[in-house]
């Protein structure tokens, strides 16, 4: 039956029933490894490390073919980046997980902006259990994967964010469009022999320009799709979500900015025909330093062999006093 309980949702609730301090213990969130990294404390947190290790683990879970034992080893592997790194070939330093990280997302999924909500320091990392209505799409979800907004018609053809609730209304009028997403839904997960639908949704907690709160879906519109769609009429259902909070009204900064975009910045001064060009590369990197001046500068030395005379420069230019800005 379309309702009857799948017992791994159960077996996976049973997996995080323990509180969340013990779990994270289990991950090393005593930061043995990490206790003289000279990075902001707020990278460190272990409840911001699990829910990335987690989003990591969900990742693992798509690949095809996977068996359950070949999930376990690769699970362990990804929470051996933390209890013991040199196992897994890690240097032992917090860089290498978020510039992996960060290369996941940026790089193979797509999704920009997403590592800068997770390592910012101006926001705050829970897991909560969310009503299932209370969430937003993203734009890209309604109008290209649903296709129920925007160009393709839909929401009174409405561009935009479109809530849960919005999305079970639309399907309650439109039977056949629900029964298309419900087939295609139903073909995305029902087939994985290591199930991805029960993990934790990734929700960005932030206001819109008129101050009203959002709870926008970031990661897991596929499974808060699924939830929708097998049980259509339930207006009370809930789901599990890392919840990530803006904790002020300024622009996310501290985050993590990857040693790889320091060295393309390393590389563009190195094949600049004028000392303007040269200018504008500085100015750029002095960009990114103010953004996050606990990383950048870190992160810029370590690139520094892309072009040692530049990096050099700079971080002296960046280290000697000059007018409050």
């Amino acid at each position: 039956m379309e309702n009857e309980k799948d017992p791994r949702e159960q077996n996976a609730k049973e997996a995080e029933a323990r509180p969340i301090e013990e779990r994270i213990k289990e991950t090393g969130s005593e930061m043995k490894y990490f206790e003289t990294d000279p990075y902001p404390e707020h990278l460190k947190e272990g409840v911001r490390l699990k829910m990335m290790l987690d989003i990591m683990k969900h990742e693992a879970k798509k690949q095809p073919g996977l068996s359950e034992d070949e999930y376990a080893k690769r699970a362990e592997e990804i929470d051996g980046w933390l209890t013991d790194p040199e196992k897994y070939q890690m240097s032992g330093s917090l860089r290498d997980i978020l510039n992996k990280i960060w290369a996941d997302f940026r790089g193979f999924k797509l999704k920009f902006g997403i590592v800068e909500i997770l390592t910012a320091s101006n926001v705050d990392v829970k897991e909560e259990t969310l009503p299932l209505d209370s969430l937003v799409y993203m734009d890209y979800f309604t109008t290209k994967v649903l296709k129920i907004a925007g160009e393709d018609g839909g929401i009174g053809g409405t561009t935009g964010s479109i809530s849960a609730a919005g999305a079970r209304k639309y399907f309650k009028e439109h039977p056949d469009k629900f029964e298309e997403i419900r087939e295609r839904t139903n073909s995305n997960f029902s087939t994985e022999s290591v199930p991805r639908e029960y993990d934790k949704i990734l929700v960005y907690r932030n206001k819109d320009e008129s101050g009203q709160e959002r709870l926008i879906v970031l990661d897991g519109n596929g499974r808060l799709t699924r939830k929708i769609t097998q049980a259509p009429d339930d207006e009370q259902q809930n789901i599990r979500a890392w919840v990530v909070t803006k904790t002020d009204d300024k622009p996310l900064h501290g985050y993590w900015i990857p040693t790889s975009r320091f060295a393309d910045k390393l590389e563009e001064a190195s094949r600049a025909e004028s000392e303007q060009e040269r200018s504008i590369v500085k100015k750029q990197i002095f960009d990114l330093f103010r953004i996050s001046p606990g990383v950048g500068p870190r992160e810029l030395e370590r690139a520094s062999s892309v072009n040692p005379e530049f990096a050099e420069e700079v971080l002296h230019e960046w280290a000697s006093p000059r007018p409050s800005e």
